[in-house]
């Protein structure tokens, strides 16, 4: 039997998210709900030198937690997509496989997308193509608050920013391991410039 999963729209998502995509023959991307403050929708968790950094994607001003996910924008008022490349260079400068992932980051991140479901969709099919994973994806045509169907894993806002270290995924080399052990499921951003191509393996 086919294997489902079904998660919300995320800004470069936790490794665990993208270990259970990967394990799935089809991923579909929840974009008929409405925006949920406080969640890897628009932020991720980098490592550096002092531990964790949240970075965050501004949202134009307004009310966004009663608003549909598809009318999100992104704000440029500041050049934050320019910011967490830089942040991202000093972060991981150092990192195995920095130059071949800073290159294709940048040039996705400054294409300037409006909508924050068409940054993160860009963000999910890049990470599918860099790495080869076969997952199809899709994203829903309704909403469903429940899926009745025993193929489909629903795990829509599962990982938050307050449980996602209870996720647990196999450990692989940290730039700052050494000073902060191993910190678990944080961005796949992180395995990316870790390990490159080969994190498909730890995936």
């Amino acid at each position: 039997m086919s294997q489902t999963i079904v998660i919300e729209t995320q800004f470069f998502p936790p490794v665990y998210a993208l270990s259970a995509i990967a394990k799935a023959d089809t991923c579909l991307i929840e974009t008929h709900e409405n925006y949920q403050k406080r969640s890897f929708r628009n932020r991720c968790q980098l490592l550096g030198p002092n531990g964790i950094t949240q970075i965050s994607v501004p949202l134009a001003k307004g009310k966004h937690e009663q608003q549909s996910i598809q009318k999100v924008s992104i704000s440029y008022d500041m050049p934050w997509h320019k910011t967490f490349i830089k942040l991202c260079q000093s972060h991981y400068g150092r990192s195995p496989y920095f130059d071949h992932v800073c290159e294709q980051l940048e040039r996705l991140l400054l294409q300037n997308f409006e909508l924050l479901v068409d940054l993160n969709h860009a963000i999910m099919s890049w990470i599918v193509t860099f790495l080869e994973i076969e997952t199809e994806l899709r994203t829903t045509s309704s909403y469903y608050e429940i899926y009745p169907e025993d193929n489909i894993w629903d795990m829509r806002s599962s990982i938050t920013a307050k449980n996602y270290r209870s996720y647990k995924t196999v450990a692989y080399p940290q730039i700052f391991e050494e000073r902060h052990g191993f910190i678990n499921n944080v961005s796949i951003l992180d395995l990316l410039f870790c390990m490159g191509k080969e994190s498909i393996y730890y995936l």
